[in-house]
């Protein structure tokens, strides 16, 4: 959902990159942008390909962003991520719970993009 006001400033619609990725351009003040992704990663039990395909599409699509774009990554990831942040520093913030799972593959992932696992930050 969007607010109408928002809506009508978007330069293009939404794209479905994927069953699962879906991505929109928000214009920001003075010609900066903010690249806004909505995804639904595959669960645990999904086969190594199929999450490896959906990685691999976020991450091209990631690549693929204009350099001077903000980026916001919103989803679920199906993954738990532990509370090493010493091992993740800049990656995983101090309020980490559990352990890590397989779908843990999600810190190397941010490590790769430069993303920041904001939930384990407060």
């Amino acid at each position: 959902m969007i607010k109408d006001s928002l809506a009508s400033k978007l330069e293009t619609l939404p794209t479905g990159h994927s069953d699962c990725i879906m991505s929109m351009r928000l214009p920001l003040d003075k010609n900066q942008h903010l690249t806004l992704f909505s995804v639904y990663a595959p669960t645990l039990q999904a086969e190594p390909v199929e999450k490896d395909s959906f990685s691999s599409e976020l991450g091209r699509l990631l690549t693929n962003t204009h350099a001077g774009n903000k980026v916001l990554i919103l989803g679920e990831f199906n993954a738990r991520v532990g509370r090493d942040s010493d091992a993740w520093n800049g990656i995983l913030g101090q309020h980490g719970v559990g352990n890590c799972n397989d779908n843990g593959r999600l810190l190397g992932f941010c490590a790769e993009h430069q993303l920041t696992v904001t939930n384990t930050v407060f």
